[in-house]
Parts: C-alpha cells; sequence; structure tokens
C-alpha cells in the first residue's frame, strides 16, 4: 500500500514538474520573440578558433573579425591557418586582426605551451570556440584502436586540455563565451559511429555539468553555447566520407548572432 501511494506521489509530483517547465519553456520564448536580446558589442575581444583551417572554423574567423573582435586560429596545417588568418585580416579594408598558431589540440603539453605563448604575446582569451571533431565511418568491429583514440582525443580530450588553459582566467575575471560545436552524434545513435557518439555524448556532458558548475559558483558573466549541427564538418582535413548538409557560411552566421546577443543552449 505504501508503495503505491509513493509510486502515486512520484508521479504526480512529475507531471506537475512538466506542466510549470513547459508552461516556463514557452512564456520564456514568447518573451524572448516580443522582445529580443539586444545585441552586445564584440569590439576588443580575443577570440580563440580551435580547427580554423577550413569550413565552419574559417567562416568564423572571417565573421568575427568582422566584427571587430581579434582572432586566433589554431590548427595542425600550417598553411590552412596562415590562410584563414589571411582570409580575417583582409576584412574592413585590411583592418582586421587575426594570428595563427599551431597546436595539435590531442596533446596537452602543446595546448599548454601555445596557450602561455598566446596570454604572453596576445592576451587573455575571452571567446573560446572549438570545432574539433573526427567522424569515424566504420563498424566497431572493424575500428582499430589507434582511430578510435584519435576521435577521442580530438573530440573529447581537447576540450578539458583548453579548457584547463583558458577557462581560468575567465572565472579570474568573471568574463567569457565558451562555444562547443558538436553534432546529432551527441543526441542519438548515428551507424559506424560508435567512437563519434561516444565523444559526442560525452561533449553533452562536459558542457551541462561545466555549466552547472559555474552557475553553482555564481559566474554569471562566462556564457557557454552547446550546439548540435548534422553533419559537422569544420574542415576537409577532418572529413571522412561525410558529404556536406549545411553550408558552413550559413551555420557560422547563426552562431555569430548567438554571440551577439551572449544567448546560451
Amino acid at each position: 500500500m505504501f508503495s503505491r501511494l509513493y509510486f502515486l506521489f512520484v508521479l504526480f509530483y512529475d507531471v506537475v514538474h512538466l506542466i510549470i517547465g513547459s508552461a516556463y519553456a514557452i512564456l520564456e520564448s514568447l518573451f524572448q520573440f516580443a522582445k529580443p536580446p539586444k545585441m552586445k558589442s564584440l569590439e576588443g575581444e580575443i577570440a580563440l578558433i580551435v580547427c580554423a583551417s577550413g569550413g565552419i572554423g574559417r567562416e568564423f574567423a572571417v565573421q568575427l573579425a568582422a566584427l571587430g573582435v581579434e582572432v586566433i586560429c589554431w590548427g595542425v596545417d600550417e598553411e590552412d591557418i596562415l590562410e584563414a588568418a589571411r582570409e580575417a585580416q583582409a576584412i574592413n579594408d585590411n583592418t582586421g586582426k587575426a594570428h595563427s598558431y599551431l597546436c595539435d589540440v590531442m596533446d596537452r603539453n602543446k595546448v599548454l605551451q601555445t596557450a602561455q605563448k598566446i596570454k604572453k604575446e596576445i592576451g587573455e582569451v575571452t571567446i573560446l570556440i572549438n570545432c574539433c571533431n573526427v567522424p569515424t565511418p566504420e563498424t566497431l568491429s572493424s575500428c582499430v584502436t589507434q582511430e578510435i583514440r584519435k576521435t577521442m582525443d580530438v573530440s573529447i580530450m581537447s576540450h578539458f586540455w583548453l579548457l584547463e588553459s583558458f577557462l581560468p582566467s575567465m572565472i579570474d575575471g568573471n568574463n567569457g563565451h565558451i562555444v562547443a560545436l558538436s553534432s546529432v552524434a551527441g543526441l542519438t545513435d548515428v551507424k559506424n559511429q560508435a567512437a563519434l557518439c561516444a565523444s559526442q555524448f560525452a561533449v553533452q556532458g562536459l558542457v551541462e555539468s561545466l555549466s552547472e558548475e559555474l552557475r553553482v559558483n555564481r559566474c554569471n558573466g562566462i556564457h557557454i553555447t552547446l550546439a548540435h549541427i548534422y553533419p559537422l564538418v569544420v574542415s576537409h582535413q577532418l572529413t571522412s566520407k561525410t558529404p556536406f548538409r549545411i553550408l558552413p557560411r550559413k551555420v557560422s552566421v547563426m552562431f555569430r548572432e548567438l554571440l551577439d546577443v551572449g544567448v546560451d543552449f
């Protein structure tokens, strides 16, 4: 008898919680639709774009430079990131500010060393955008250990090394914006993408946990944006049998608008 009453109480609580939560979400959406958040100025911000060699990362560099952001392009291909930096510098009659740094995000020591170099030569990073992911379109039984390790190192471990390098200064100044680009592989299963799915679900958990941690510590000046894109193709070097479905420029415009208003996912 007691267990049945307890079950009914839990069910009633969950239903009420769902109704209240849904009503709040609807009202909040209607309010934001009627009165959109004001655009904020990004002038003078310093943005680090990881995997800026092509695709969405390069478009981020160009569009943020147009907004007056000093852009730092990270990548493993020197020629590609130099080209990305040149494109960003050419914005607004060659008034764009952009730099390029070689760095392999799979190597924690290199990430920490390059981060220190950036802080000395440019300043504290206030916008951190990680576009790295490595698809592995093979069945789990045929996927070799090295490929699985690379996918996990690039797609999830890189977030930890970047946060270790740049989050403390954001917390000290209570200012910053962290953007993590993920794919739908972090929301549902995708055939022949076991390693990628595992890494993307991990990114989802990392960002949600970090968001709650910052909220509890009252770091209200730090925004976190997590977005799932299908597919997340950010560079031709990291593309493997995955066709473009969304043009990088269109996607980067959407995220630029989110950065303008500081909207969190």
